[in-house]
């Protein structure tokens, strides 16, 4: 028996050693925990959003058939106590059914058909009247049982209207909510819509504007006849198409160059990607040989241990079978032999209890190699998992670091377009000048003193062209409204699509709140049919106690030996139907608790549904709050725009109207001095010392001279002047300056150059520039 014992308890032994071993064995990897969701990108936090909610719609499921479970295990056990009361009735019935007796009829009747002693009828009417007692109390029982029934039976019922009309009103609650919500995203869209309507009639109402003022200076242009010739317009047309084929060309060649580059660039990713995934090939491969050769070196040990485990049984017995017979052969020794007996035994059970510390130890030791082991294992998918996310970082990285290069390119384009429009103002007006000296020149019908001052010198056609280059492009082009819009569009695609995806959660919501409406439905069906059943029965009851009662005298003097059994039946039948409505009741209670439970929880799903569409209205208004501002800063900043371009164009017609008037006197002074030279024979050597005569009246009168009081001759000699004298001094004579330069030097474009300077630092910069480009082309021509 011993030896039974034993192998029974190395066998349990063995088992609890192998079964951990199995299930770590059949255990699947562990996945590493998921990083935060600040150091994801969207489309992962997407992925994420989509593993929980699939989570979360099978964790549903899987409630949903428990609770499923639950209920039809409940409706068995109540179906199963409704069979066991309609046999206990039925058998009930039977017990009440009268049956002939004839042996009391022929007592009754007396022998030979003659009616009984008088003694005998005595003693009837006595019983009869206790009967009848006893039935009267029975049936006064069976009323007030009836009368408690049916109140509480009424009770439940108005509970049960209660119940009904809580969750009539909490529906009628949701669809109000529900209503609310559609009729503030109907006023919101309908908002936003007019919002866009008068931007874009703000847009049009700017554009129109723009037009407008467009259209004015060409109608100004045209009045002062700044028409080009078909000559310069056919030379520009075949530089601009130049230009553009030299442009297309660079750019196709810059594309070529990017499409060769991010091809070796992939191609080079493509070779680390296969070279990394070799090596993760590798790394797993040896892996499964490790793990192989591990399970192997296991099995072996199972073995060793296991033969070393029979062995040592085998050991055990041969021991137990001497401690045996020894013990026979002691057992008619005396107490020594007893106390031996009571060592050995000692030595046995410590024996038994060293076995199983080692194995319990052995047992330990394997398990914490196999736990480092699974350590390595979690620890080398971490560091792979952080190797992606850095790599994915540098990518990362590395699009930002390039998307800030693309905008200070198109920062550095906007600043040269800029430039442009300024170079083409300055050339705009520079050639007004021209044309107007051009005209001069024409009207003195080219005599000497006419020609003297010639506008097309060779040393200007780079200048002219350049011109001409930029007048042709549009300084009002509508580039960064388009980009504009391009970003208003997008960002409305994007709340498009939030708004879409708080919708799908609300409907998520609203089926979840739906499919708890309709478990509550069904449980109170459920409640409604059980009540409805016992109800029955205890009709059926009460009309069988009612029909009994009514028996006749007849059936009750039948029954009169089976009284006492019935009542005595009927109190049991009493104390367990007793037991039964304390049951259903502790039933009603629990399903009771169960209801308030889910309401509970439907009320708390509600009220987070709520609180989340709050917040997303919340969020929705913020956002539409930042689009308002955007589109506000946006508005003031065209507003800001306009408001240049006006003033631009004021001071641009301010300084023609200027030039026009500079014009109109110097044609008076040139309609003088040949009036002059009519009138007098000196006249014809005065002309000719025109500069002289300018520098006196100038230069004396007015303090244009340098520092010994000489007359200015020369550019260099007015920039030297210039330099020597104060900031207030040359406001003073900036106007003596451009008539200087116009009548002395005959450079409208440095002159109209000056006059668009406003202090005297830009001015002596403007002549310098102007004596350098002079040089320049003097030594191109030597």
């Amino acid at each position: 028996m011993s030896i039974v014992i034993v192998g029974f308890v190395y066998f349990l032994l063995f088992i609890a050693v192998l079964f951990p071993i199995l299930i770590l064995a059949k255990k699947k990897e562990v996945l590493p925990p998921p990083p935060p969701p600040e150091q994801l990108s969207k489309e992962e936090l997407d992925h994420y959003d989509k593993v929980e909610k699939n989570l979360e719609r099978k964790l549903g499921k899987k409630l949903r058939r428990e609770e499923e479970k639950l209920r039809k295990q409940r409706i068995r056990q109540l179906r199963k106590k409704i069979r066991e009361r309609e046999r206990t009735r039925a058998k009930l019935q039977k017990r009440k059914e009268p049956q002939p007796d004839k042996k009391k009829e022929e007592r009754q009747q007396g022998a030979n058909g003659k009616p009984a002693d008088k003694t005998g009828k005595k003693k009837k009417g006595k019983q009869d009247e206790e009967l009848n007692q006893m039935a009267a109390e029975g049936k006064r029982k069976q009323e007030q049982k009836v009368k408690e029934t049916e109140s509480e039976a009424a009770a439940k019922r108005k509970k049960k209207e209660q119940l009904r009309q809580a969750i009539l009103r909490e529906k009628q609650r949701q669809k109000e909510l529900e209503r609310q919500r559609k009729e503030l995203e109907r006023q919101r869209a309908e908002q936003d819509i007019k919002r866009q309507k008068e931007i874009k009639h703000r847009k049009k109402r700017i554009q129109n504007s723009l037009n407008k003022i467009k259209d004015g200076l060409a109608g100004f242009l045209r009045r002062q006849g700044l028409y080009k010739t078909s000559e310069d317009i056919e030379k520009e047309r075949k530089q601009r198409e130049k230009d553009l084929r030299e442009r297309k060309e660079l750019e196709r060649r810059k594309a070529q160059e990017e499409r060769e580059r991010k091809k070796k660039e992939r191609e080079a990713e493509r070779r680390k990607e296969e070279s990394t995934m070799e090596k993760l090939r590798k790394d797993a491969l040896a892996e499964k040989q490790k793990k192989l050769e591990e399970e192997k070196k296991l099995e072996e040990e199972k073995k060793k241990r296991k033969e070393a485990e029979s062995k040592e049984l085998a050991r055990i017995t041969s021991e137990n079978k001497l401690i045996k017979e020894h013990i026979e052969k002691e057992k008619i020794k005396r107490g020594e032999e007893k106390e031996k007996l009571r060592e050995l035994r000692k030595k046995e059970k410590e024996m038994q209890k060293a076995e199983r510390e080692a194995e319990r130890k052995k047992r330990e030791a394997e398990l914490d190699r196999q736990r480092k082991k699974e350590r390595k294992l979690r620890q080398k998918e971490e560091n792979l998992v952080k190797k992606e996310k850095l790599s994915q970082k540098k990518k990362l990285d590395e699009f930002r670091r390039e998307n800030k290069i693309m905008q200070k390119k198109m920062l550095k384009e906007e600043k040269l377009l800029k430039k442009a429009r300024q170079r083409n103002k300055v050339l705009m007006q520079k050639k007004l000048a021209l044309e107007r000296k051009r005209k001069s020149q024409r009207e003195k019908g080219g005599k000497k003193a006419g020609r003297k001052i010639s506008a097309y010198k060779p040393e200007r056609k780079k200048e002219r062209s350049m011109m001409h280059r930029i007048a042709a492009l549009n300084p009002f082009s509508g580039k960064k409204l388009f980009f504009k819009a391009e970003r208003i569009a997008a960002k409305n695609k994007s709340k498009e699509k939030e708004i879409r995806e708080l919708q799908n959660i609300i409907s998520g919501h609203k089926k979840e709140c739906s499919r708890l409406e309709n478990d509550v439905r069904k449980q109170v069906n459920l409640q409604k049919n059980n009540a409805r059943k016992i109800q029955n029965e205890k009709d059926k009851i009460i009309e069988e106690k009612r029909k009994a009662a009514q028996h006749s005298d007849t059936e009750i003097e039948k029954a009169k030996s089976e009284v006492k059994r019935i009542s005595l039946a009927r109190k049991k039948e009493q104390e367990g139907n007793r037991k039964k409505l304390k049951r259903l009741k502790f039933i009603e209670a629990h399903w009771k608790k169960e209801l308030k439970k889910w309401k509970k929880d439907a009320r708390r799903e509600a009220a987070k549904a709520e609180q989340k569409a709050r917040q997303a209205r919340k969020e929705a208004e913020k956002r539409a709050a930042v689009k308002r501002r955007e589109e506000k800063q946006e508005e003031r900043r065209l507003d800001r725009e306009r408001n240049q371009a006006a003033k631009l164009l004021k001071k641009e017609k301010e300084l023609l109207l200027q030039a026009l008037e500079r014009r109109k006197m110097l044609e008076q002074r040139n309609k003088e001095l040949m009036r002059s030279r009519n009138n007098n024979e000196s006249g014809l050597k005065l002309i000719p010392q025109r500069a002289d005569f300018f520098l006196r009246n100038v230069t004396h009168d007015s303090g244009l001279s340098l520092d010994n009081k000489q007359p200015v001759r020369s550019t260099a000699e007015l920039c030297s002047a210039l330099k020597n004298m104060s900031d207030k001094k040359y406001h003073k004579l900036k106007d003596d300056v451009y008539s200087w330069v116009i009548d002395i030097v005959g450079d409208v474009s440095l002159a109209m150059g000056i006059g668009l300077t406003e202090t005297r630092s830009e001015a002596i910069q403007e002549i310098e520039a102007h004596i350098t480009k002079l040089k320049k082309i003097k030594s191109k021509k030597g």
